[in-house]
């Protein structure tokens, strides 16, 4: 091996450590849905990050840089490979973000592990929990790939998501990783950890018997093991003893048409909607409620051509639309293109021929044909739906809409749908991946939550279970239904409890009526408090960190004198 100056054994060290990254990265991918496990093998989230940890705990800085590249590609290429199918620039944007991201973290836990080998196994949990915060925050917030969501099947486990939230379940499987290594260490007789501190301060100089992992052992394993879990327990029993009698029923009917909405042209705009008019014609004899098509499902923009009929083809396909509508008996909701004056004062076609025009991933709420309310898209995918103008300049924009890529201007404020007193939070695409909106929602008196998704362009089935597992942590964090209205998968009904109660199979075309039972239940311990686990594990990350820098100072000092 020539690709490092270092003498052999320490190639040997480095080979083994790139090996455990390589199956950290796999553990990682298998337990989330993907192309061996559709569904994904939520129990490797369990062991996911024992590779890792072990092999920061004896690493050298020097070598952050090519274990952080290294992890992240093995990373990106398992777990996010439907990306491929997103555009040409999305895996290598996502491989640098996240290239920076683990090369931060990594250098932040050897630092602290170097000073203050005994605290990592507590430590190493909490510090994971503020860095897959950092990464859902700003104009690059990417929620995918934060370990709890793989746990959107294990039932007991997702209950306390309505105390700590996804990033508790995160804690506690980090936590279990953490146990793993240290049950490694005894085993094997390589005490290398908590057995410092009782070094430091005599507690029992026999390391084999330290009363410190001694007390891991018998009381932090029984804590996470058992009382974490069962609070989501008893949190799920106290919102079912808060529903009453007065429960009201509300049947709905939801549209998968299996179509891309991102495939253009104004004959295929026409054959969507001739498609998605039949099925709805279909499904009205069960005499629903409330009528939900998918993300940008009818295209061109209602409201647009309504005012102001740029193209005079486009205007009778919403003229077409708008029958539909006035022909229904029931509130509607579809995701459409919101188009608005970019500038007021200038006609909407400019002199130069373009149009000035300005849009909005949206979604319209309708009842027997009038427009009652909309909502716009508050949270854009990076790069490929928005663009942060302060960095890129209007050119590079248009041609990167030359190459496929559409822009759209971002809501700024969140606002509920209203069906005779049935409060409902509306969102668009990947909201639901974070919790903020559905929290806001709750709060406001929303009964239950309704997503619209266009999710065809992916291709994959685990690429649709991937996206479906965020809805299943906003179902339990706030203890509401969840309806996931998608153009090709997953369309389906998620219960407060986190269970799928009904769902169409991906890339088929059909509909799905469920009947809601809703209540004003009890606002749960999350949804009023937040991210308040987030902010604990900041406060002791942070205070770890300053206690390791003042070590450092202090050995350094020493070293001078």
């Amino acid at each position: 091996m020539k690709f490092l100056p270092i003498k052999t054994g320490v190639q040997n060290i480095v080979i083994k450590h790139m090996f455990l990254l390589a199956i950290s990265a796999v553990l990682f991918a298998l337990a989330f849905p993907g192309f061996l496990f559709v569904d994904g093998l939520g129990p490797a989230g369990f062991f996911a990050l024992a590779p890792l940890f072990y092999v920061l705990i004896e690493s050298k800085t020097r070598y952050l840089l090519l274990y952080s590249l290294f992890f992240s590609l093995i990373y990106s290429f398992t777990l996010f490979f439907w990306l491929i199918n997103f555009n040409q620039y999305s895996i290598h944007i996502t491989i640098l973000f996240l290239w920076i991201y683990f090369f931060i973290l990594f250098n932040l836990m050897v630092y602290i592990n170097s000073t203050f080998r005994g605290v990592w196994p507590v430590v190493f949990p909490f510090i994971w929990v503020c860095f897959e915060y950092l990464r859902t925050v700003g104009f690059l917030g990417y929620p995918y790939g934060i370990l709890g969501y793989s746990q959107y099947e294990n039932i007991f486990l997702l209950q306390s998501a309505s105390i700590y939230g996804v990033f508790g379940v995160s804690f506690f499987l980090a936590s279990f990783s953490s146990f793993c290594i240290l049950l490694y260490q005894y085993l094997s007789k390589k005490h290398i950890c908590i057995i410092h501190i009782s070094r430091r301060f005599n507690f029992l100089h026999n390391p084999k018997f330290s009363p410190w992992k001694i007390a891991y052992f018998a009381m932090i394993l029984p804590l996470f093991g058992i009382l974490f879990p069962l609070l989501g327990r008893i949190s799920l029993n106290s919102y079912n003893s808060s529903l009453d009698n007065g429960s009201k029923t509300l049947k709905v009917a939801m549209i998968q048409h299996d179509k891309d909405s991102w495939a253009g042209g104004l004959e295929t705009y026409k054959r969507n909607f001739e498609l998605l008019r039949q099925l709805s014609q279909d499904v009205l004899i069960e005499d629903p409620d409330l009528l939900v098509w998918s993300e940008t499902a009818f295209v061109p923009g209602y409201l647009w051509h309504t005012n102001y009929s740029t193209h005079w083809e486009s205007a009778l396909l919403v003229k077409e639309f708008q029958e539909f509508a006035d022909s229904l008996d029931c509130y509607f909701v579809t995701g459409n293109s919101n188009g608005h004056l970019a500038d007021p004062e200038l006609p909407p076609i400019l002199d130069n021929g373009k149009l000035n025009r300005k849009d909005y991933n949206s979604a319209l709420f309708f009842k027997s044909g009038q427009l009652l309310d909309l909502y716009n898209k508050q949270r854009l995918v990076p790069f490929s739906e928005h663009l942060p103008s302060s960095f890129f300049s209007e050119k590079i924009a248009e041609k990167a809409s030359e190459k496929g890529l559409r822009y759209w201007e971002k809501g700024d404020s969140y606002n509920l749908f209203d069906m005779g007193g049935l409060k409902f939070g509306p969102q668009i695409c990947y909201e639901d991946c974070f919790d903020d909106i559905s929290r806001v929602a709750t709060n406001k008196g929303a009964l239950f939550f309704l997503n619209l998704t266009n999710d065809r362009w992916a291709g994959f089935e685990a690429a649709y279970r991937f996206h479906q597992s965020f809805s299943v942590f906003r179902a339990v964090e706030n203890r509401r239904p969840f309806l996931r209205a998608t153009n090709s998968g997953v369309t389906c009904l998620i219960s407060p409890e986190g269970r799928v109660v009904a769902e169409l199979l991906p890339n088929s075309s059909h509909w799905l009526v469920v009947e809601l039972e809703l209540a004003d239940a009890k606002i749960p311990f999350y949804s009023k408090n937040g991210n308040w686990f987030v902010i604990l594990s900041f406060f002791i990350s942070f205070f770890i960190l300053g206690f390791s820098i003042v070590c450092s100072i202090i050995k350094l000092f020493k070293g001078k004198n």
